[in-house]
């Protein structure tokens, strides 16, 4: 209930009612602690807590300034956004800002690059426990994004029925978790393993370690979360050139770029840890040295980077990784940083994954385990490399297409597909077996190559 001049002596502070006779920055902790909170609260300003009355007026020009600062903090200082939740009542004497609890806990105070968490304890705001924390994110509606009902309600699954089909299983709407949404309706979850998935991802490819015009190729992708993860993985693994090394052995010794478990787990985790709130983008760049993996949204729950290298993990849609788990896309709940980290054991110069993490995202970013392979190389040498290796994207892109709509390929159909002399045809060929995409079998004239499933 508002408060009045006529309510004097006013009610001493408790866990709905501040008073400050001041408008200071502060204010904004209080907005924060209130935003967490479970009942409306009111912050009085011009008022003092001790005697419980107004002992400051103030001028209708400087009402009028602190409601467009108040309107920008909603906006900007809070994540997520406090937007409407956020009321000033200028023609009420005091002062007054109105706070209405969200639904998307907790709501984190932005100080520069980093987020704090507040809570209201009786009359005072106080940083945030751990387990206020944990509390917090369980009431929290920012968890159930998936669970909740999608505003897109004509949806087509044409993948994932393709998807349960690999693994033997007939599809039905309510096969799983959190697909259908309480009122009965299409669930965030069934948009997202949709055709009509309104969130996209991109690649850009660069040929050096710097982004300013040296972007060599770049696409979208779109369709269901399933789709733009299994042709993203495609796509990654065309342009992860291997490096073969003979070690006086019969066998060489063959090492990727990246090494492919840590593409995968990272883009998994983009997919499925990513805040769905955010309208951006998952963003993978591949650079000369480098590969970047960034999804939209900081790290839930109030969890560091720190946190999340210690094995800590907090879920933020529970029914998306339950559906990667099904489906068998990702293993033990928690592992994958530490299969990350594993797969680059063997790197002599003992480069590391890097995961940073900002206010509205996290990037994971991979070093190119060969790069220091390419350090002798003269600038011509490396241009004329980097030209070749978009002409083998282009020409890997074509052989598989053909694959997919034909059973086998000859060398023949590589020469005619490609406008190329057999020497080339079998050059590409030979690569795509080597990086165990496609296997040889037969030989001689009846030699033919097949995609490996």
């Amino acid at each position: 209930m508002l408060l009045n001049s006529k309510d004097q002596p006013f009610p001493a502070e408790n866990q709905v009612i501040e008073y400050k006779e001041d408008f200071t920055d502060r204010i904004k902790r209080e907005i924060a602690g209130f935003l967490n909170g479970k009942d409306r609260a009111f912050i009085y300003i011009g008022v003092s807590d001790k005697k419980r009355e107004i002992v400051r007026e103030f001028s209708i020009d400087e009402k009028h300034s602190f409601e467009e600062r108040i309107s920008n903090w909603a906006s900007t200082s809070y994540y997520p956004s406090a937007v409407n939740l956020v009321k000033v009542h200028t023609n009420n004497d005091p002062f007054c800002i109105e706070v209405i609890p969200g639904n998307l806990t907790p709501y984190q105070l932005k100080v520069k690059s980093n987020l704090y968490t507040y809570v209201r304890n009786n009359s005072l705001t106080e940083p945030a426990s751990a387990e206020s924390i944990k509390k917090l994110i369980n009431r929290s509606k920012l968890d159930s994004f998936d669970e909740q009902a999608s505003e897109i309600q004509k949806l087509s699954f044409d993948y994932l029925k393709k998807e349960f089909a690999n693994i033997d299983e007939p599809f039905t709407n309510r096969k799983l978790q959190g697909f259908i949404s309480k009122e009965n309706k299409y669930s965030n979850t069934a948009l997202l393993l949709s055709e009509e998935n309104p969130y996209i991802s991109t690649i850009a490819i660069f040929e050096s370690d710097k982004t300013l015009d040296s972007l060599v190729d770049s696409r979208r992708f779109k369709g269901s979360i399933f789709e733009q993860i299994d042709n993203i993985l495609e796509f990654i693994n065309l342009n992860n050139h291997a490096y073969s090394k003979i070690t006086g052995n019969p066998q060489r010794m063959d090492r990727r770029d990246f090494p492919p478990i840590a593409i995968r787990e990272g883009l998994i985790n983009a997919f499925a840890h990513r805040s769905y709130l955010d309208k951006g983008r998952v963003q993978i760049k591949i650079y000369s040295d480098r590969l970047e993996i960034l999804s939209p949204g900081s790290l839930p729950g109030g969890l560091t980077v720190q946190d999340v290298l210690a094995g800590r993990n907090y879920p933020r849609n529970h029914n998306v990784v339950y559906v990667l788990r099904y489906f068998k896309y990702v293993e033990d709940l928690g592992t994958g940083i530490d299969r990350i980290e594993d797969s680059y054991e063997l790197d002599k110069l003992k480069r590391r994954p890097k995961l940073e993490s900002g206010e509205n995202f996290v990037k994971l970013t991979l070093p190119n385990q060969n790069f220091h392979f390419d350090i002798n190389k003269t600038k011509t040498q490396q241009m004329n490399a980097s030209s070749t290796a978009i002409s083998e994207t282009d020409a890997t892109e074509k052989i598989i297409a053909f694959l997919k709509k034909n059973q086998s390929i000859r060398r023949k159909d590589v020469e005619d597909i490609l406008s190329i002399k057999d020497t080339q045809a079998n050059q590409y060929l030979k690569e795509l077996v080597d990086r165990g995409i496609i296997n040889k079998i037969a030989t001689g004239p009846k030699t033919r190559y097949q995609l490996n499933k």
